[in-house]
This record gives structure tokens, sequence and C-alpha cells, in this order.
């Protein structure tokens, strides 16, 4: 962190929620593949995360949909 150039809390940041993210400091995070300070996990939305989501709301909706419960906002 303290080479990085960045502020180490932001280094320490997203070295957490790339360890988090069950992709622990893979490439995927990397700016610079040579250099682990270059992370930047908390600036990216994986779509893979995206699509389970909607996954999940749509499961959620359609159980509530089968109990007939009404849509709300």
């Amino acid at each position: 962190a303290k080479h990085s150039g960045r502020p180490p809390n932001e280094v320490y940041r997203d070295l957490r929620a790339g360890a988090a993210s069950g992709w622990d400091y893979s490439s995927r995070w990397l700016r610079d593949t040579g250099r682990l300070a270059s992370i930047r996990t908390t600036q990216f939305i994986p779509i893979d995360l995206n699509a389970f989501l909607f996954k999940l709301e749509s499961a959620i909706a359609n159980i509530s949909a089968l109990k007939g419960e009404k849509e709300t906002e």
C-alpha cells in the first residue's frame, strides 16, 4: 500500500473486498496484473453478481405470485 501511490485505506479496502468476493486477488480486480497494489475491487460490479441477484429476485416474485400476494412498490 505504501508504494502504490494511493491512500492506504483505499488499497486495504480493495484487498478486503477482493478476499470477500470469493475471487481472492484474481486478475479480474487488478489494473496491472503484476502489482497487487493495483487492485480496484470496489470499482467493479461484476455481471455475474447482477445475474445472480436478478435470478433471486425473479424466484421471490414467482413464489409471491404462487402464494397470491399482490405486487407492491
